[in-house]
């Protein structure tokens, strides 16, 4: 029983990591955008993928960038 409960744990830790690659790429993808067009039009998009992605880390209770990295990342405007 043990290793049942096991595996479902790295399921779930698996499906945790895949929604943090997502929304890291989404939030790089957009703040990139907003810096080769219109910061206005993508500041909604940019502020949804940032909201996004501080939930997911919040709920895995670690941080994937060096604060400095996203602190750039969020101010590119």
């Amino acid at each position: 029983m043990r290793n049942g409960n096991a595996s479902d744990k790295d399921s779930g830790e698996k499906t945790v990591e895949e929604k943090l690659r997502n929304s890291r790429g989404r939030l790089m993808a957009t703040a990139t955008d907003s810096m080769t067009s219109g910061c206005l039009v993508n500041q909604t998009r940019l502020s949804s993928a940032r909201e996004e992605l501080i939930t997911v880390v919040t709920a895995r209770k670690r941080i994937l960038y060096d604060p400095k990295e996203l602190y750039c990342l969020l101010s590119s405007c």
